[in-house]
């Protein structure tokens, strides 16, 4: 996928999902992606490198799909099985598909307050970020390749104009919403080619602030009352994809940062400490 982010530079992401967390440790020993990605070559130059990895209990996440058809996301992963579902289309729906919602009222200990890292100097450097307890890491996509004319001219200039006013609010109101980091990201062919997709990766504060956002403000309400209006009018018929998918994020969650600006992903808000490659 490929964003700009809301300083302009350019961001290649890859994402990637494994349902084990000991197999993705093997891969981190065995791949070679640390060796690079701990190199101290990566310290200068004019690109900067991000990698935000969580592991999260399956109690800690929910997923929905406007389709069954088109898998993507966690639903790609090897053994999944996508079922109907009842706990959707209320306000605080995706808190109720959150297994652990049942014992736990998933609270920030930062009061809903968002923390300030002091770190004023990036580049040049290699930083870790500690992720707080019980952020809510959220990606919601877009699928409307193939879409006939009508559906499609609803989507381009009815419903992704909504989507873009919500996401704007979110990014530019960090301190009312909890949204710390948000990307709007492009997702490409294997030729670096637009695919007629994109999906936004934000992490909020809380998922009290998410709800609040969804529940109240107008941002939503206008993308909610649009989405849903277009699915009872097409049914089944409906050849516009929507989707999203949702981690309450534990302890223990730990992003990196090399050579990059200072508001890129976690670096204004987070817990920061420096690392020190291995071959210094």
């Amino acid at each position: 996928m490929r964003c700009v982010d809301d300083v302009g530079y350019t961001n290649g992401i890859v994402v990637a999902y494994w349902t084990d967390p000991t197999e993705y440790a093997r891969w981190l020993q065995s791949s070679g992606f640390r060796d690079w990605f701990e190199s101290a070559e990566l310290l200068s130059g004019e690109t900067g490198h991000w990698c935000e990895s969580i592991v999260v209990p399956y109690d800690r996440h929910e997923t929905i799909y406007s389709a069954p058809g088109y898998r993507i996301g966690f639903g790609r992963t090897p053994g999944s099985i996508i079922v109907p579902i009842t706990t959707n289309g209320y306000f605080g729906a995706a808190r109720d598909r959150v297994p652990l919602s049942a014992i736990d009222e998933l609270e920030s200990p930062h009061n809903n307050s968002l923390p300030r890292s002091n770190v004023s100097r990036t580049f040049g450097r290699r930083l870790m970020t500690v992720v707080p307890y019980n952020a809510t890491f959220l990606r919601s996509g877009q699928y409307w390749e193939g879409a006939g004319e009508e559906q499609l001219e609803d989507y381009m200039h009815a419903l992704q104009p909504k989507l873009h006013r919500g996401m704007q609010y979110l990014a530019e109101n960090a301190e009312t919403t909890g949204c710390m980091s948000l990307r709007i990201m492009t997702n490409l062919n294997a030729d670096g080619a637009s695919r007629a997709e994109t999906s936004v990766a934000a992490i909020l504060l809380s998922i009290d602030q998410l709800e609040s956002w969804a529940a109240s403000h107008e941002t939503h309400l206008d993308i909610y009352r649009h989405a849903i209006a277009m699915n009872r009018l097409y049914k089944e018929k409906r050849e516009v994809v929507t989707w999203h998918e949702l981690f309450v994020l534990s302890h223990g969650n730990t992003f990196e940062y090399v050579n990059c600006h200072t508001r890129t992903g976690l670096l204004p808000y987070a817990q920061i400490w420096q690392q020190t490659p291995r071959d210094e």
